[in-house]
């Protein structure tokens, strides 16, 4: 195989993973997807970019492509900062429950007076 072609099958196989990368998908599917799967598919898009980057002939050429990468690799962020305020959430009302029940016990017991 000649440097050519060995070329064009490189950029072939990265216009389809970039094809599989910026695909997105539906909120629940999102939100169905394990936060392993949402980091891996976040660090592969920040990956590329990086990979462009240092594989461009022209920086301006591939600005477009590396912007709507970010943004894609931004919607995998918001879903991670999601998902740890959801975790947060949780947690603070299980605390907040453990001080009503602690408040409510300490009010009913005897003082020692």
């Amino acid at each position: 195989m000649d440097p050519e072609d060995r070329e064009a099958a490189r950029e072939a196989r990265v216009s389809e993973r970039l094809f599989h990368l910026l695909q997105g998908e539906r909120i629940s599917e999102l939100h169905a997807l394990t936060e392993a799967q949402v980091i891996e598919k976040h660090d592969a898009l920040v990956e590329e970019v990086q990979g462009s980057i240092t594989r461009s002939q022209s920086f301006w050429v591939e600005w477009e492509r590396r912007v709507e990468l970010l943004k894609r690799a931004q919607v995998y962020a918001d879903e991670l900062a999601r998902r740890e305020a959801a975790r947060q959430e949780e947690r603070m009302e299980a605390l907040t429950r453990s001080m009503h029940l602690l408040s409510w016990v300490g009010s009913e017991s005897p003082s020692w007076g």
